[in-house]
């Protein structure tokens, strides 16, 4: 069964207009299966991302280059500026302390953090054309980089989805639902495609900028709105980095209700690292910064 989120573009207006949602605690316990045979598939595509060796990474970076085309058609007075972006990350997957750079604007530092207490976002405007809402620069694409390893993040709820085809593609694909639930988003659900050969993740849909992350950052679901699409992500080229398996280019889709399905996104990982170095001032908020939610 298709995950029914919204238009990416549309969801970060959205997003953006109903404002970030507050940070709590972390949800307790660990993943749960719906049997073995789950398990076994998860634990597989685990080992072949090379789960054991991100377990022992410090701070991961990489560079994030995209090209949203519906940008240039929204806006088509400024395309360039808006349809191409890149943003530098620096993350640690245990804690969430993170931070974002933007190269054409180094001058004034990082963009966007969260220094375990705050996160918070510098020159952060409603227009989402113009600014993304930091919780969404922070964690979107920070986390579809290492979506395999959030498998285990305490909450996931993990099933046994078949066997299904990712949108405008025909490649038949072991399926593993992933399910968070939310006292106020509702259910958070990704369904992972695996290759059955290699245990390698070929792509995922969701209805969610992100789950439940490590620190007390809450997920960021798609808001309900009309005309259901189907978003996905799926990967198009992969690295390895260290020992483990990220991707190294992904393209953004969406399907509609017609089986029509357009390109929203297309995104480079480049200069990835995994025991990068972590500059803690840089996650702490900066003149001038909106604090955007605090960790309670």
């Amino acid at each position: 069964m298709k995950i029914q989120g919204k238009s990416l573009v549309i969801a970060a207006i959205a997003a953006t207009l109903i404002g970030a949602p507050r940070a709590g605690a972390q949800m307790p316990g660990k993943p749960t299966y719906d049997g073995p045979a789950t398990q076994a598939l998860v634990e597989a595509m685990l080992e072949a991302h090379g789960w054991e060796r991100w377990q022992q990474s410090s701070a991961a970076r990489f560079e994030l280059v995209m090209y949203l085309p519906e940008l240039t058609r929204m806006l088509p007075g400024r395309p360039y500026a808006n349809a191409w972006r890149r943003y530098d990350t620096t993350l640690e997957p245990r804690t969430s302390r993170a931070y974002i750079d933007i190269p054409f604007e180094a001058d004034q530092g990082p963009a966007a953090g969260f220094d375990g207490a705050s996160l918070w976002g510098r020159g952060y405007t409603p227009d989402p054309n113009i600014s993304d809402p930091p919780p969404q620069l922070l964690y979107m694409h920070s986390s579809f980089v290492r979506m395999p390893f959030l498998t285990q993040l305490p909450g996931a709820e993990l099933s046994d989805g078949g066997m299904d085809s990712l949108p405008g593609r025909t490649e038949s694909l072991r399926v593993v639902e992933m399910k968070f639930e939310s006292e106020t988003q509702g259910p958070i659900l990704f369904r992972l495609f695996v290759d059955p050969q290699t245990n390698l993740l070929v792509g995922f849909e969701h209805n969610a900028f992100y789950p439940p992350l490590p620190g007390g950052i809450p997920p960021l679901a798609f808001p309900r709105m009309p005309a259901p699409t189907t978003i996905a992500r799926i990967v198009e080229q992969r690295q390895e980095v260290d020992g483990v398996i990220l991707p190294r280019a992904y393209i953004s889709v969406a399907e509609n209700e017609a089986g029509e399905v357009r390109l929203t996104g297309t995104h480079l990982v480049q200069a990835a690292e995994l025991d990068a170095a972590f500059d803690t001032a840089k996650a702490a908020p900066s003149a001038g910064a909106r604090i955007i939610m605090k960790v309670r």
